[in-house]
């Protein structure tokens, strides 16, 4: 994925979630079952109801600047998946 993809998730989240709240992003690329040339650009998040928004108002102003970036690979989809939270891990620096 391209710079201005991770500059929409980003901007997504820092406009939709308050100072107190953490919250985090992942995303994956899948192909749909039954239509093949339908792609479908996954969000995995533990905040999806601040995603979304009041009525859906965050959620569409993104979902169209993304499907905007996103309809040159055929995607026509946007999915939010609701996860628990997330574990990461940064490996040790070499001395």
């Amino acid at each position: 994925m391209n710079k201005v993809i991770y500059d929409i998730l980003r901007e997504w989240l820092n406009e939709a979630l308050p100072e107190c709240v953490h919250g985090n992003i992942s995303f994956r690329r899948v192909r749909d079952p039954e239509d093949t040339s339908n792609h479908i650009f996954e969000i995995y998040t533990n905040v999806p109801g601040y995603l979304i928004g009041k009525a859906g108002c965050i959620y569409d102003k993104y979902k169209a600047k993304l499907l905007e970036e996103l309809k040159h690979w055929g995607y026509n989809e946007i999915s939010i998946v609701e996860v628990e939270g997330f574990v990461t891990h940064r490996p040790k620096k070499k001395i």
